[in-house]
């Protein structure tokens, strides 16, 4: 996917069975809370009465992350590629650091560098498009992850070529979320459940059922349920944004390699984890890349688990 703040499949109709009882017989009831944040609808049900200050570490990442604020420290990378290195924070160093680890790990089917391309597509500002050959084989290098250098010593960022962009959309919630989660463990709450625009991560001493939605069906229609403890659920399809041209059915799920949508190898991989980081990158990395990235995986998270529909 590698777009920024992307919808993952809205994986709700979470409140079911257990997850309902959980609510209806605790001592402390559950409050739900919302508020926009990366550009989606982000939902925290916690024990407490006000979320006030998790939507807080919410909006202040995003300030530090999105490319679309001139005021951030990626659009400040941006701005300076091809020019000069930008000194960034500690947070944001750590996350683009583990962004170029994901893309070496997936064999390039997760690349934070994709901007150009996604612009080209108009997959940015909805003002969607097909890209010629001849204009993917002039912006194609420009997202080649060799030419991003980073520094460990003055903890800078340099994109080496002029009009490269970094977008860390693709794995912004998964991160956020698990940042929310230790830091609710901090403050000693011991249940709950975070749905940063689909990604969800479900908390606390009791399984919860989360359904997963059915490609190409009116939502809210099931394909799977799945039932978790302490683990982020994360689902990437080629049906949840795309449009029509002459016919055919373009979606937003590019592939590194070519410049292209990925090939509908299946229809949906939700991936089951205990680092929602790890679901966000590896849903759409193997939809990218298929089988073979799927054993990959695996043998590296031996804890998650992998669903296609």
């Amino acid at each position: 996917m590698n777009r920024s703040f992307t919808n993952k499949i809205i994986l709700a109709l979470l409140i079911i069975s257990g997850a309902f009882l959980f609510y209806t017989s605790c001592s402390h009831p559950m409050n739900s809370s919302s508020y926009v944040v990366f550009g989606t609808e982000c939902r925290i049900t916690l024990p407490v009465s006000d979320s006030k200050k998790y939507f807080d570490i919410l909006k202040q990442m995003e300030k530090k992350f999105s490319y679309r604020d001139e005021n951030s420290e990626i659009a400040k990378i941006n701005k300076n590629a091809g020019i000069a290195p930008v000194a960034v924070s500690d947070e944001v160093f750590y996350v683009i650091s583990e962004a170029m680890r994901f893309s070496a790990e997936t064999d390039g089917a997760f690349n934070p560098l994709l901007l150009p391309v996604i612009k080209l597509w108009g997959w940015d500002t909805g003002e969607y498009r097909v890209p010629t050959k001849e204009e993917l084989e002039r912006y194609l290098p420009l997202c080649d992850t060799n030419n991003i250098v980073l520094n460990e010593n003055d903890k800078s960022v340099f994109l080496t070529k002029k009009g490269m962009g970094l977008d860390l959309g693709g794995l912004l919630k998964g991160y956020a979320c698990d940042v929310l989660y230790e830091q609710l463990k901090k403050d000693g709450i011991k249940k709950g459940i975070l749905n940063l625009g689909g990604n969800v991560f479900v908390f606390g001493n009791k399984e919860y059922k989360v359904a997963i939605q059915k490609p190409y069906a009116e939502r809210g229609v099931v394909a799977d349920n799945v039932f978790v403890k302490n683990k982020s659920v994360v689902t990437s399809g080629a049906y949840e944004r795309g449009f029509y041209n002459n016919g055919n059915y373009y979606h937003h799920i590019i592939d590194p390699s070519t410049g292209e949508c990925a090939k509908e190898l299946y229809k949906s991989v939700t991936i089951v984890s205990s680092s929602s980081l790890v679901a966000d990158v590896y849903s759409t990395a193997i939809f990218v890349k298929g089988d073979k990235l799927k054993s990959d995986f695996l043998l590296n998270y031996p804890e998650a688990e992998v669903i296609f529909n």
